[in-house]
């Protein structure tokens, strides 16, 4: 029980930690994003299309800030769950760290539970990618509160196999990592 405490604070300065990172380093990515969207108007791609908004729908000044930063938070998010979702489909040990004897006792339909969180994970950024077109900031704050959930979701799984299994590593370790930037990433646009 100790460990798990000691995991739940770990995390939780983790998460600090990277939002912290991101919030010094949010005017550089700032920058990466504006070339990225400046690069895929150019493009004139049906498809990289839904990565771009519309920001002629906005004249307040202020209202366009908002409508820019949570774009690009919302861009950064498609890219890093999708980027989890490869990652944990790919590599199932990042989120269950079982041994083969442990996977031989398992039921066959229980064998896939990382690939089904990965599928999640996966749906969640499609959901990204086409909030970005919405008009509403209201739309994106959901999307972007539904994702800090989703990530919780998955961190807590990651805790009950910690729980469970008795054993922390280094995979667990990566699994943390991505998961606190990508609730860091979520976090930021609703404190700046």
């Amino acid at each position: 029980m100790f460990e798990i405490f000691v995991y739940l604070t770990f995390f939780i300065v983790l998460i600090f930690v990277i939002f912290h990172i991101l919030v010094w380093a949010s005017e550089y990515l700032l920058l990466i994003d504006e070339q990225f969207v400046n690069k895929i108007k150019n493009l004139n791609e049906s498809i990289t299309d839904k990565l771009v908004n519309n920001e002629s729908d906005y004249t307040e000044e202020k209202s366009k800030e908002d409508f820019k930063k949570f774009n690009s938070h919302l861009r950064f998010d498609f890219l890093i769950s999708l980027f989890i979702a490869i990652l944990l489909f790919t590599f199932p040990k990042l989120l269950f760290n079982l041994n083969p004897e442990e996977l031989s006792r398992l039921p066959k339909e229980d064998k896939y539970l990382s690939q089904f969180l990965s599928i999640l994970v996966l749906f969640s950024s499609i959901v990204s990618a086409k909030t970005i077109k919405k008009k509403r900031n209201l739309d994106k704050k959901i999307v972007l509160i539904t994702k800090i959930i989703c990530a919780v979701i998955v961190f807590l799984v990651l805790l009950m196999n910690i729980y469970f299994l008795k054993r922390i590593n280094y995979y667990s370790v990566i699994t943390l990592i991505l998961i606190s930037l990508w609730i860091g990433n979520n976090i930021l646009p609703f404190c700046f």
